[in-house]
């Protein structure tokens, strides 16, 4: 460590005018020969979530994974390094998704009624075919395995049915008022799902949202049965042998109905409703998606979204029965979509299936289901990216070769335990490797107070390592959810010699050392009282003795000590005079009660055990009185070799010893870089540990010289009164 020479900072604050003008005498222009047409600016590559998703595929052979946003973006993502982004050209609602499975293509239905046929087999993908809907409202599809149409659910209660191969709508049509029963009276509504009969393509089984199911003979054009039910239509599901199908209904009810029995369902069942003191069923959520898959040796399962009991709670469930056993998994965020994965392509096999894919708003989870307690998969994308929303980002090109495999080899000790050990299963497509010969360092700040490392070296992000600012401090009470998390992120700079990071958030700030053992220690804490704001005022330009009449009523006036046997000069140019008056912070003379010193966190006090990795090693606050403005900071920086940290605020510039944990320098930025101000204003040196003296006011003063002084210090400077050939300062 380097001695510290306090002086010599002094030496460079006063030779800063002097080395702007011997700058401004030495500039060299120099020629400009790259021209516009050599820059290119392009998307590399994308990363994080989708934004607003609402639908999701599966490609059961080439392993790939589909997701369709509000935006009109779909995104195909296989095993790590493959991710696929593509965009239709109106932003509309990309609805439904469906893979032409081992074909390289996909359709989607948009909210503008449009059908698109994608073609991802080239470099770029691109729409090949499109169809538009003018009357109706497309509400669902379906595609079989090897088949080539597509049948098309309507608003209006109808089924059109679209050639894939060439891309057309076909003449066959079935309309609602033939599917019903002519008994019927009212109109069944939408669509909602459509599927062909295992054992019988020919056999397609339609569901309306009033709860009527239709199975419909597409050689006979005619409905073979109907099945009603007074509840509303959610969700259909297949078995394996095509004799029976389950349907979920908007109570929260599961329906087994017989294809040869369609009086009444073979069994009604309401998986999490519990029967009340009186006897009768708690109401339960609707059960929205459906899934009932065999497997060979043993139960089949039932999977479901929703259902739970109102009472329960409102955190979005997945539930899965097989047999007597049934699973509820709790998520984070709202389910919108899930597919089961087996491992048979053919619907009128086992299914066994082994895992599940859940769409959530903000996240996309898989479940193992080879593993008892149904773990998740440790997911390798970059998907949690905006987990919490990014407030700051730090690129760092070409770093040490080492500075990686040191920050990985800790983030491997954060991974949770629990997660499930068997091989990704979204593993298709083929990624190309980055040719970067340098390393790549991306470094994330974000609102919860979170800082994320990731590896941005090749064509994929790898995380790396996660570090909480928020362990630091006490838990934040919020009055308003539109209140400003003080704990976001703003500014982050890291020393990549000596690895020290900083972080800044808008009031405090944490420096963090690297270690590779664990240690147990309590972190010191300093607090930085603000410093006033500076105000710009001018004034008459002085032609007489006046003009120290007025510096004299200037000085009686400020806050704070004066420098003693200032006199003012006289302006020969009759220049107006330029007043930059630094407004002190209140003390005791302005209150009538002492006020309250004000900071946005209050840091834990005690030892506690810091893990391998990034450990904190000094937490710096910024204070403000109650009523004022809190400052706000702009930027930090740090030296390791003389163990000096800066910051700057809306209000001051701040220097900190970071061996010794005390400041050595705080004030107004003005005092250092304004190029107005006559002579450079010498800063006043206070130890943090003068931080809030006890006050004491004289009660009787008199004369014409008398100011108002308070003993109590709120910040590390002294105001003087100082006259330049154009400027006043206070």
């Amino acid at each position: 460590m380097k001695k510290f020479d306090l002086k010599g900072v002094k030496g460079v604050f006063a030779n800063l005018r002097g080395g702007e003008k011997s700058a401004s005498k030495g500039e060299v222009e120099i020629p400009e020969t790259l021209q516009p047409h050599d820059f290119y600016c392009g998307k590399l590559s994308r990363h994080g979530f989708p934004f607003q998703p609402t639908c999701i595929a599966w490609d059961p052979i080439q392993k790939l994974v589909a997701v369709g946003t509000k935006r009109g973006d779909v995104r195909i993502i296989g095993k790590p390094g493959v991710d696929v982004a593509m965009q239709h050209t109106s932003p509309t609602v990309v609805l439904h998704i469906k893979f032409l499975i081992n074909q390289g293509a996909l359709i989607t239905a948009c909210s503008d009624d449009s059908i698109n046929l994608w073609s991802y087999r080239q470099k770029v993908p691109e729409i090949v075919h499109s169809l538009k809907f003018c009357r109706e409202r497309i509400t669902c599809l379906y595609l079989a395995y090897q088949s080539k149409w597509l049948y098309l659910g309507t608003e209006r209660g109808n089924v059109h049915i679209v050639n894939v191969e060439t891309f057309t709508i076909c003449g066959y049509i079935i309309n609602w008022n033939k599917a019903i029963e002519l008994s019927r009276k009212t109109h069944p509504g939408p669509v909602v799902h459509l599927s062909d009969n295992p054992m019988d393509p020919n056999k397609l089984l339609i569901g309306f949202e009033t709860g009527l199911t239709v199975c419909w003979d597409l050689r006979c054009k005619m409905a073979e049965s109907r099945f009603n039910s007074n509840e509303c239509l959610r969700d259909a599901c297949w078995s394996n042998e095509g004799k029976m199908f389950m349907c979920s209904y908007a109570d929260g009810t599961l329906s087994t109905w017989n294809c040869k029995h369609p009086s009444k369902p073979v069994s009604v069942m309401t998986p999490h409703s519990k029967a009340n003191k009186n006897g009768q069923l708690s109401p339960c959520k609707p059960i929205n998606r459906l899934e009932w898959r065999a497997v060979k040796s043993g139960e089949p399962y039932i999977i479901f979204s929703g259902g739970m009991s109102y009472e329960a709670g409102r955190s979005p469930c997945l539930t899965i029965m097989h047999g007597k056993d049934v699973t509820v998994l709790e998520m984070e965020h709202k389910i919108l979509d899930f597919i089961v994965l087996c491992r048979n392509v053919w619907s009128f096999e086992y299914d066994d299936p082994y895992a599940i894919v859940v769409l959530l708003a903000s996240d996309l989870i898989f479940v193992d289901m080879t593993i008892p307690g149904y773990p998740c998969f440790q997911c390798p994308y970059a998907l949690d990216l905006h987990e919490s929303p990014v407030t700051c980002l730090k690129y760092i090109s070409d770093c040490a070769a080492d500075l990686i495999p040191a920050i990985y080899s800790c983030g491997a000790k954060q991974l949770r335990e629990g997660y499930s050990k068997t091989e990704f299963p979204v593993s298709g497509g083929e990624c190309t490797p980055s040719s970067n010969s340098y390393s790549e360092i991306l470094i994330t700040g974000h609102a919860d107070g979170s800082i994320k490392f990731w590896d941005v070296s090749g064509s994929t992000i790898l995380f790396l390592y996660r570090l909480k600012s928020s362990k630091q401090f006490e838990k934040i009470k919020r009055k308003y959810e539109e209140d400003e998390d003080v704990l976001a992120i703003q500014h982050i700079y890291l020393d990549e010699e000596s690895r020290h990071l900083v972080v800044a958030a808008s009031q405090h700030v944490i420096v963090y050392g690297y270690r590779k053992k664990e240690l147990s220690y309590d972190v010191p804490v300093v607090e930085v009282p603000a410093i006033s704001e500076l105000v710009d005022e001018d004034i008459e330009s002085p032609s007489s003795p006046s003009n120290i009449k007025v510096s004299q009523n200037i000085s009686n006036n400020v806050t704070g000590p004066a420098e003693a046997g200032h006199v003012t000069r006289p302006n020969a140019e009759n220049k107006p005079f330029k007043l930059y008056r630094l407004k002190s912070a209140p003390t005791l003379s302005t209150y009538s009660f002492k006020p309250d010193v004000k900071t946005s966190v209050k840091a834990k006090s005690g030892a506690r055990k810091y893990s391998v990795g990034y450990q904190p090693e000094l937490v710096v606050l910024v204070q403000w009185y109650e009523g004022t403005t809190p400052p706000i900071i702009t930027s930090v920086c740090i030296n390791s070799s003389y163990g000096m940290l800066a910051a700057g605020t809306t209000t001051s510039l701040f220097i900190m010893d970071t061996v010794q944990k005390t400041c050595l320098l705080n004030i107004h930025p003005a005092e250092l870089c304004n190029s107005e101000i006559g002579r450079l204003a010498t800063p006043t040196m206070t130890s943090p540990k003068k931080r809030l003296p006890s006050a004491s006011v004289s009660d009787q003063e008199s004369g014409a010289e008398a100011n108002s002084r308070s003993t109590e210090q709120t910040f590390s400077f002294t105001n003087r009164l100082t006259m330049g050939e154009n400027t006043v300062v206070m």
